[in-house]
């Protein structure tokens, strides 16, 4: 062989081992980015089916749903191993688990204390533990900050709640189940495409949709200002960029935000505030109708009048403590806003604020010590409403305060309260329907009010029960459980899941931890149920959407105060077959001649069930998956993008599937797992299916394309 063809040989041998290199780094890559991997939009969707079961301020403590006696079990285990010497978790971390194993379901979790990452580290469906105390799971990322969801926050469960950059790196430690240094292919995101001015600010627009506002060359000033706007000054120049917006960052060191500044910004889905602002300006966020989430830090003292007038898509609005005004109108016709807590801070609310909020369910205050100010019609039209706690040092109620709410079953009324309106206006009860007033003060007092309001009678329903000397409980306790159950707390977590004492805190996860400091749950929360709880409610009442009423968290009491609850008594044993099967006979107890029992072996135990359970349902989903994906692509085929096909399928048969394998699973598991069977199969389900799905669906794509070329 001469020179040159030995040359060639070589050249074409490093040309197919080349090849060979780049197939194997390509294999990996789509595997990294593929099956084994979601994607971040992934990720997101399957932590965002989770909110069908689990919608906003659904129950959600240290007990319940998981917990002692908790309907789901003692607690709920995480399947990407241990996090911080437990894998175990009651509370805001089992929730957090929860979301992450729909997410990721087996891959393994790494945790990089503070000091160890940045903000840019962090990724969609990382979990943080924040205040040295409450795990949080991140829902999407932008520049400025991310939106998480947590559960036991108030203790119920909270979606949309946004934390801004400094939020995120100020966290104990991160859980994440990528592997370090992921990343997707979004170089091009954060480039700017359009920049511009307003008065001493400057703006930028990126690929991604993110509109920043920013201090000119980082001059922050006592009185740095987004400006007014309004018919005289004309629109903000990023508005003839309305409908590529879709998240706004406002930078720290801005003081105020101008009226109108980002009103009609249709595109518009997330907010982020810093804590330096402490002004909303009137018609701020005015008709932004995409505004999914909005979290008002406590630095705040003023929201404007009509700030969030008719953000119809709202369905999370957090008022951090600080917050003292909320304007007339500054929620007016809200259609999606479902929760309100609001703060011990909370000084004055305008005229007509939550007008029109019609899927309202609940409307809690935080006790304060200050007087409190109400306008005049501010729940009016709020049809499904049910619960209302007002605040203790309210002095009156105002005009037409619950005209139209039709499905009150509790509304408990403080002492402080001297008078039910005034002679000539508007009855606070007006067209209203409700089940049981709970009043702070004595029979007394409150036929007093109604004898000064003679118009009074005629709008309270002889079917409403009033309760007296019913006393404000302090929603703002805690019980100081972070929710991590530590491996040497769990050895036997199925008779002792509680973690232990004082003297475990840290950023390692320890199990006490001080009180978090954000707002708390309703004053009736832990109240005892009693007969006046099974009131039925009107046929109106009926009418509220699917999301479980917070009725579940508050039931009646009877007319006398209700005895305190002292913490750590025993509670009566949970109805649980966690551990034994409920079809086995009990022990035959020991006689002069014992019978032998049965073999320990005889029952699995509760993880191989488990284990059990999730493989089979795997089992189930490899085959009807792939007949299904053969059968939808068939006739679908051409008529979507790949893209569009790959995303649409994934949600239509994640949902059809799963009550045909429930059934089967329910046959097989129900008895063994009992009451943990539900939560059990969801999370195991979503995890399998979340892990098959991508690689199922490119291998039958694949071959449905081929067949359709040949013909």
């Amino acid at each position: 062989m001469n020179k040159k063809a030995w040359k060639r040989k070589v050249l074409s041998l490093v040309v197919v081992f080349a090849m060979l290199l780049t197939n194997v780094s390509a294999a990996f890559a789509s595997e990294q980015n593929g099956s084994a991997y979601p994607t971040f939009e992934e990720a997101y969707q399957s932590m965002a089916d989770m909110k069908a079961e689990y919608p906003e301020g659904t129950p959600w403590t240290n007990d319940t749903p998981y917990g002692k006696d908790g309907p789901a079990g003692s607690y709920y285990e995480f399947q990407g191993g241990k996090v911080n010497g437990g894998s175990l978790g009651v509370g805001c971390a089992a929730f957090a688990f929860l979301l992450s194993d729909a997410a990721f379901g087996n891959l393994p979790a790494y945790t990089y204390n503070n000091g160890d990452f940045k903000f840019e580290d962090v990724k969609v469906g990382d979990i943080l533990r924040i205040n040295n105390s409450h795990f949080v799971v991140v829902l999407k990322k932008s520049a400025g900050g991310v939106i998480v969801a947590e559960g036991n926050y108030n203790k119920s469960v909270h979606w949309g709640r946004a934390m801004s950059e400094s939020d995120v790196e100020n966290a104990n430690f991160i859980v994440s189940r990528y592997p370090k240094n992921y990343e997707e292919n979004n170089q091009d995101a954060d480039k700017v495409q359009k920049e511009g001015t307003e008065g001493n600010l400057n703006w930028t627009l990126t690929n991604s949709g993110t509109l920043t506002v920013t201090v000119t060359g980082g001059s922050i000033t006592a009185d740095t200002a987004i400006p007014d706007y309004d018919n005289s000054t004309g629109d903000p120049s990023w508005k003839a960029y309305s409908e590529t917006i879709n998240t706004i960052v406002i930078g720290q060191g801005i003081t105020a935000i101008g009226n109108s500044a980002f009103r009609g910004l249709g595109g518009v889905l997330r907010v982020f505030i810093p804590d330096t602002v402490k002004t909303i300006g009137n018609d701020v966020f005015r008709e932004d109708t995409n505004l999914l989430s909005v979290t008002i830090p406590g630095s705040v003292e003023t929201i404007g009048n009509d700030a969030f007038y008719g953000c119809t898509s709202l369905s999370s609005a957090t008022v951090s403590e600080g917050v003292k005004t909320i304007g007339e109108r500054a929620f007016h016709s809200c259609t999606s806003l479902q929760y309100i807590d609001f703060p011990k801070s909370i000084q004055s609310i305008g005229a007509g604020a939550f007008v029109g909020c019609e899927k309202m369910l609940q409307v809690r205050f935080m006790p304060g010590t200050g007087d409190v100010t109400i306008g005049d019609n501010p729940f009016t039209q709020c049809w499904n409403l049910v619960y209302v706690a007002l605040p203790d040092g309210l002095d009156k109620l105002s005009p037409g305060m619950f005209e139209s709410c039709k499905s009150i079953q509790e509304l408990y009324i403080p002492a402080s309260v001297k008078s039910l309106g005034e002679v000539g206006t508007t009855s606070p009860f007006m067209s209203a329907e409700i089940a049981n007033i709970f009043f702070g003060g004595t029979e007394t007092a409150w036929n007093e009010m109604v004898s000064l309001n003679p118009q009074l009678k005629a709008t309270i329903s002889d079917k409403t029960i009033i309760h007296y000397n019913h006393p404000f409980e302090d929603p703002s306790v805690t019980d100081g459980n972070d929710g991590l159950i530590k491996d040497e707390e769990g050895e036997d977590p199925k008779v002792t899941p509680t973690p232990a004492g004082p003297g475990n805190t840290g950023s390692s996860g320890g199990s006490v931890r001080p009180v978090i400091p954000m707002p708390s749950p309703s004053p009736a929360a832990t109240v005892t149920p009693s007969p006046t709880a099974a009131v039925t409610p009107s046929p109106t009442a009926t009418a509220a959407p699917a999301t479980p009423s917070p009725t579940a968290m508050v039931t009646a009491v009877p007319d006398t105060p209700k005895p305190t609850v002292t913490p750590g008594l025993p509670l009566p044993p949970a109805n649980s077959d966690d551990t034994v099967d409920p079809t086995a006979k009990p022990t035959v107890k020991p006689t002069s001649t014992p019978k032998p029992t049965a073999k320990p072996t005889s029952t699995p135990s509760l993880a191989t069930v488990k284990k059990q359970l999730n493989s089979s349902i795997k089992s189930q989903l490899k085959t009807k998956l792939k007949t299904k994906l053969t059968n939808k692509l068939q006739k679908k085929y051409g008529k979507k993008t790949k893209a569009q096909l790959k995303k649409s399928l994934k949600t239509e048969l994640k949902a059809k599937l799963k009550p045909v394998i429930k059934a089967n699973m329910k046959k097989k598991y129900g008895k063994q797992l009992g009451t943990k069977f539900t939560a059990q199969f969801n999370a195991k389900y979503n995890a399998q299916y979340n892990a098959l799905y991508s690689k199922q669906f490119e291998q039958v794509y694949k071959k449905v394309s081929k067949s359709k070329k040949k013909k």
